[in-house]
Formats: C-alpha cells, structure tokens, sequence
C-alpha cells in the first residue's frame, strides 16, 4: 500500500484537511456505548507480513465493525503479535510446535478497538490451556463487567494429539472459576456438529429451542452440548437472527462455529447473524488468493454504560425491614411512651380542628409509631447473596446438600487462601472437582426427578379418573433457577431503547398513575348539592366511634405487608394506636380529605401471562400495596354501608326519580348491561337505585359529610 503526502498544497488547506481529520477521528470515539459488537472468525491463518493474506484478513475486520474480533487458528509462533491500525492484539499463541514446522498452527487471540481501554481496565486472566484465552474486561465508569473466552478444538481427525474430553473438562473448569463475573461469553470454533442435541434439560431450563441446519451429530457435537447442559449455556445459533452454516467449501457445508451465552443473558443479545466469505468478498470488492472456509459470526450485546451504584444519587428510598412476629405487650403502652402518645394526640387534634390540616396530623402519628418501632423492633437482616442455593427445590435433598456445602467450603478456601501459589492450584482444582460433583448429582436429581413425574402422568392419564391428571398438571411449572429481575430499560415511541434510571422509573410512575387515575368531574354531584336536594342520615354521618376503631383493628390481617408508610398491622393492635386511630380516622370523616401516604401505594409488578416484551409497563399486572391505617378507614365505613342497605333497602322507589342522577360512567355501564341481557330491565332498574346509588354518592369523596338520597 503506497501512502504520500501533498506537501504542494496550500499552507491553509492542509490546516483545514488536519482539522477535518481530527473532528472525524473525535467523532469516532463518541461510538454508540449502549452496545457492543463482538465477532468470531476462524481465519484460517493471519501472516504478519503485508502480503494478500493480511490485506484481505484487515478488510474484513474492517468491514466487520467489531469492537472485539476473536481469532481462531492465527498460526502465529512463540511471541509474533499481530498489529493493525485502530486495534490492539491478545493473543495466545501455541508453543508445543514440531522442529520442522514450516508455519504454526492453532492459536486464539483478539482484535480489540482501541477506545475500549479508554472505558475498560482489558487483561488476560487464563491462558493455561492450549487452544482457550481468557479475557476480562472492567469498565472504569459503571458496574459492567464480562469475561470472555475463546477456543479452538482441533478435529477429532486432526494429526494434533488431542483429548476432546480433557479439553472441555478443562473448559468447565475455567467457567467454574470465572463464575463470579458477571457476564460471561464463550465463542469459537469447536469443530462440534451438534444435529439435534440440546443443549438443555428439556422440561426443566426455560430455553427456546433452536433451529436445525445441519442435522449431522459428531462426537465433539455431543461433547459440546453436554458441557453446554452441565454450565446452563446456550449458542445463539439457531436461536437469533438468521440460521446459516459457519463453514462452507467445496468438501461441504456444516455449523462447527458457535457464540454461547447464560441462559438469564440471552435477553441481553440484541442482534446475531452470520457473514458468508462470498459476501464479505463481494462488498469489501477484493479477491484473495485463497478464500477462507469459515464465516464470521456477529453479535451485538447489551452495555449499559450506567453509573456505579456507589456514586449513584438513587431517589428510591430503601425499605427497612422490621421482625413484627414478636411486637412487645407494652408497645406504645409503656410508661415512658405515654406522655409521648397523649402529647401527639393533643397535636392532631389542633391540626384537625384548628389548621384542618390533616396530612400534619398524620405526619404527626407516623412518626410517633415509625420512632417506636425502630426503638423496639429489630431489624431484618436480608440475604444480600444472590447466588443462595434455594432450599425448595422438589428434587432437592440431604445428598444435594452435603455436596452443596462442601463445594462451597472448599471455594471459600480457595478465595481466601493466601500462600503458595502449588498450594493454591491444588485447592481450586480440588473446589472446581467438587463443583463438578454436585453438578453431576444435581443433574441425575433432576432427571430422576422428571421421569417418576412423566410415570405418575402417564399413570393418571391411563386411569379412568381424569380430573387427578389436569389437577396435577396445573401444578407443574418450569422450574428455572435463575431468577430475572425487571429489565432497567423502556422503549421510547420512536422504538428506541432507553435505560437512563429517571426516565425509566418516571415511565412507570407516569404509566401507573394514569392506570388508576379516577374521574375527577362531579358535576352531577356538586349540581344536586347547590339544589338542596340533601338529606341527613344520623346512621352514616355521625362521628365514629373508639369501638368501630376496635372491630376494625381486631379484623386486619397479620404478617402482611406495609404500604407507602411503613406501618404494619402488629403496631397498631394496642390501646395507644387505637386512641390515636380514632383521633385520625375522625379527622379524615370531618374534613373529607386523607393523608397523601393514603392515596399512595407501593406497586408490585407481576408480568401478565402471554406478553413477551418485558419492558413495557402495562405489560404488568400493578399488584398495589396500601397504607394500612387507610384499610382500617375504609372497613369502617363499609361496615357502615353494609348495615345501613340492609335496614333501608326497598323496591318501591321510583326509578325515574332516582336515576336521574346517575354518573356518566355508570349509565354507560347500565346500557351495555342492559344490551348484553341476563336480566330484564325493571330488576336490574330496581337493585341499580336502591344499591348503587347510595354507595356511589357517599363514597365520592372520602367520607362525604352528607350522604345525597
């Protein structure tokens, strides 16, 4: 390649080409960040030489536009290093060569962009085995981290000495080891021809099957899919993107190349496909002299480029857990918590009948009952190990368990041990021969497991008895270890992926409320009140009293969960609370207005079966935790209503006059009803007057002081 330079230009346009030159190359290193390209290539060879071979090999990294391009089978000798403009070369090349070797042979390395190690602390952290490179990457300005690890396995008919098994023992070996990084990818050419096998435990694992190309099987094939089986990994060939063959020449056409990831990381895959040779060839428009067998494979993953948790100001505020199984007798009751109590309740009422401000006198009870409960009540300490083995599993059992812990007896040996490096070895190697162990058993549990559930079905289905078979089929379920959070991430309207925290959680806040919002027009309501058309009744609007506080107390419900204000339901079963519960609920029921903790609710997401994009908020069934104070007010009013229908309801009222008032919302639903059948008009007229109404107008507005008849 001839490079000249135009000295005979003017002194200004060579000042402008070299500013043209720098804004494009600072344009380059504003790359796209929320993902990154990664590719595998079995080049069949990449001379160090400018010759045709390195030419072409440069083109079509170049029209790849990989961040990271793994190499297979460099044939590079001892310490030779590849180098090319705007890229920097790991490799691991293989040193157990013949004398008379005319060229190497083997060797794995990477292609990595130069800008990453702007971003990334990039190091080697396993080259133990011949034919597989480990490499690390830690970015310097969030939590992303992921390892990386390529391989090349000779042919099984290679003239190389090489034992298939050792190598993929050695494989798994090194995941076990690597197990602690968060993201993990395995991708190379094994030379595995994998046919139909699976690559996961059917019935079990929650994998989408893969399409079949090559339906030929060889005995790497099923070595590869068992390892992949035993470290619950599956390929992305076959999975995303469009299926085709990785190799492709005159002797035939096969799949040996392969991109694996974590089953709970396949979301993270954003795009996958295969390169063909012939079209690499015809859009880079240069012809090499010998033309490589081996496609390259693309992948585009996922890489939130977010702040560190650390340095993040989150405005979630974190819950504190409290043990409410064992609340003391004396809670809010003791002696030197009285004058507290009497104190507080003197501040509520001013703020209800003085201020008429009701969130204060709310404020007021929450903090005495929050200043208490963390003065009396224990802290629950949370697991925070995500990698806990859960206890529930059906299959799980005391063998399970004793290998369980003793795997992680000899990994917590291995991690902190601090003395020789032989000595160390050997205790990994004995960790990772432990781990392996319980896999095995974990895996024969399971299937055992699995096969007396099929013989019991089949038992069932066989019976004349029908009804035991679908009960114990509704009782199945995938069981999938890993759990998978809600992804940190919305889809914008122009179908753009956003992961800024804010706006992720303002969507969801924004979703919800518009969910629940109610209809704030009560013209009918505020016309019939300016008419006059109202009636006292003493039964409803009359003060509630301590023992409506009582029985509504004794009715809650224990060991649930607390609402926007942390108050659980064990606090408030004492006289003290009832005391101060009367003093509130009377407050809200003078005033027609409640506290902003009760009119927000802490919302559980529960994905709606059937929907698969997850990042979508009304895919989700908003599960929506309240205030219990705000559950004991509502009882009590209820229980009012209930015992005022029974003693008031009649059918000889006139419909005309009743429904007249209506609302808009209602009537609507009275058409539709009254459209769809399954009751005549005058039944349903009668029981929407003496029913419906009343409850509708007194329950309006929180606790309306008169109640419209």
């Amino acid at each position: 390649m001839e490079c000249c330079k135009d000295n005979d230009l003017p002194l200004e346009t060579r000042i402008v080409q070299n500013n043209m030159r720098t804004i494009i190359k600072e344009m380059g290193k504003e790359q796209d960040m929320d993902r990154l390209r990664l590719g595998v290539w079995n080049c069949r060879g990449w001379s160090t030489r400018r010759n045709g071979n390195s030419t072409f090999r440069k083109l079509v990294l170049e029209h790849s536009n990989c961040d990271i391009l793994a190499i297979c089978e460099s044939f590079l000798r001892e310490e030779e290093q590849l180098c090319v403009p705007g890229y920097k070369w790991l490799g691991h090349n293989r040193t157990n060569l013949h004398r008379n070797a005319v060229r190497g042979s083997g060797g794995v390395g990477a292609f990595i962009r130069s800008e990453l190690f702007n971003s990334f602390d990039i190091e080697i952290i396993d080259k133990s085995v011949e034919g597989i490179l480990w490499i690390y990457f830690n970015c310097k300005y969030s939590d992303l981290t992921f390892s990386l690890g390529i391989c090349y396995l000779p042919p099984s008919i290679s003239t190389r000495l090489n034992d298939q098994e050792k190598i993929f023992e050695n494989l798994l070996h090194q995941v076990y080891c690597n197990q602690l990084k968060e993201n993990t990818i395995i991708c190379g050419d094994f030379n595995a021809r994998c046919g139909f096998n699976t690559d996961y435990i059917e019935g079990i694992d929650d994998v989408i099957p893969r399409s079949v190309i090559d339906s030929i099987e060889n005995h790497n094939g099923d070595l590869f899919s068992d390892f992949l089986s035993d470290v619950n990994f599956a390929m992305l060939n076959g999975r995303l993107g469009v299926n085709d063959y990785t190799y492709i020449s005159p002797a035939g056409k096969s799949v040996v190349d392969y991109f694996c990831v974590p089953y709970e990381q396949l979301n993270r895959i954003l795009d996958f496909k295969v390169l063909r040779m012939s079209d690499v060839i015809d859009s880079v428009n240069y012809h090499p002299e010998s033309i490589p067998d081996h496609s390259i494979l693309l992948c585009d993953i996922k890489c939130v480029m977010k702040q560190n948790s650390e340095n993040y100001d989150c405005k979630v505020s974190k819950r504190i857990k409290r043990n409410t199984k064992n609340v003391p007798n004396d809670f809010l009751t003791d002696e030197s918590v009285q004058q507290m109590v009497r104190d507080t309740i003197t501040k509520i009422e001013n703020f209800i009948h003085v201020d008429q401000d009701i969130q204060s006198a709310y404020n007021e009870f929450q903090e005495l009952v929050q200043r208490e409960m963390s003065n009396r009540l224990p802290v629950v300490k949370q697991i925070q190990n995500k990698r806990s083995k859960s206890f529930y599993k059906p299959y799980w059992n005391e063998t399970l368990q004793k290998q369980w812990n003793t795997a992680c007896e000899y990994e917590k040996q291995w991690l902190k041990f601090h003395g020789s490096p032989q000595r160390k070895k050997l205790m990994k190697d004995r960790y990772c021969y432990e781990r392996k162990t319980f896999d095995k058993l974990n895996r024969k549990f399971k299937r055992k497991f699995n096969i007396q559930k099929e013989r019991d079905l089949q038992e069932q289905l066989n019976s004349n008895c029908k009804r035991d078979f679908w009960r114990s089929i509704g009782k199945l379920g995938i069981a999938n270890e890993r759990t998978e959070n809600i992804p940190w991430e919305i889809v914008n309207p122009d179908g753009t992926v956003n992961t800024d925290r804010d706006d992720v959680l303002n969507t969801w806040k924004s979703d919800f409320e518009t969910l629940y919002a109610r209809n704030d027009d009560n013209d009918d309501l505020d016309n019939l009140v300016n008419e006059g058309n109202i009636t006292d009744l003493p039964d409803l609007n009359n003060n509630i009293t301590r023992d409506e506080i009582v029985k509504a107390v004794e009715h809650t419900k224990l060991r649930k969960a607390a609402g926007y204000d942390e108050i659980p339901s064990e606090v408030l079963k004492n006289e003290s609370a009832i005391d101060l519960l009367h003093v509130i609920c009377n407050g809200c029921f003078e005033l027609g207005k409640v506290p902003e903790q009760w009119t927000s609710g802490v919302v559980n997401p529960i994905l709606k079966p059937g929907t698969n994009d997850k990042r979508l908020p009304t895919n989700y069934r908003g599960i929506t935790i309240t205030s219990v104070p705000s559950k004991i007010y509502c009882s009590v009013l209820n229980f009012r209503l209930c015992m005022w229908l029974d003693e008031h309801l009649t059918f000889d009222k006139a419909v005309r006059e009743l429904s007249k008032s209506a609302s808009r919302a209602l009537g609507a639903l009275y058409g539709k009803f009254i459209s769809a059948g399954g009751m005549t008009h005058s039944v349903y007229s009668k029981l929407y007057s003496t029913m419906v109404e009343p409850v509708l107008f007194y329950c309006s507005e929180y606790g309306a002081q008169k109640c419209i008849q």
